[in-house]
């Protein structure tokens, strides 16, 4: 008897747990027991975030104003700096490719800070990849796909050689002689 009490007390509790709100505007889901927020909160906290956005846009233009002149300078050279870095990288990617022979749909794929590492990976890449311009193409091996022998409709299909031999048999089986 005591265990059947306390299966309809833990079941009564749960049900009145699913009904009331876990906290403020939260709710539980009663099978799955997942949360469930209403939509007007969740309007309101969509509201309230784009808020606190145009006031930390509104709080980095103040900072922005407030920075001194050797510091904007400070910071439009170490801009330009990245930016100087990033040039001379793609730079020697290119150089390194050029000078191994990578294709160009490849160079993409150079990986590496030194021109050691630049090298190796261009070795490698044509290894795997082959020198030639269809990428999907290793190189010295024939195109997966067959060429094909197109003719126009009207032009015979056999050789003048097999018409020849074709037409000796027509008049051979009809009796007269070639």
């Amino acid at each position: 008897m005591p265990e059947e009490l306390a299966a309809q007390t833990t079941a009564s509790t749960q049900a009145e747990t699913a009904a009331k709100p876990a906290s403020a505007g939260v709710f539980i889901h009663p099978e799955t027991g997942e949360k469930m927020v209403p939509l007007s909160i969740a309007r309101k906290h969509e509201d309230r975030a784009k808020e606190n956005f145009a006031a930390a846009q509104k709080l980095a233009a103040i900072e922005e104003s407030q920075k001194t002149e050797s510091q904007k300078a400070t910071d439009r050279i170490a801009a330009l700096e990245r930016e100087a870095a990033d040039a001379k990288s793609t730079a020697l990617r290119y150089e390194v490719g050029a000078e191994k022979g990578v294709p160009g749909n490849l160079l993409r794929y150079l990986t590496g800070s030194t021109k050691e590492e630049l090298e190796a990976n261009a070795a490698q890449l044509l290894a795997d990849f082959g020198t030639g311009t269809d990428p999907g193409k290793a190189p010295g091996a024939q195109s997966a796909r067959p060429k094909e022998a197109l003719r126009p409709g009207a032009a015979p299909t056999a050789s003048p050689d097999q018409k020849q031999l074709i037409n000796d048999r027509i008049r051979q089986a009809a009796g007269r002689r070639t």
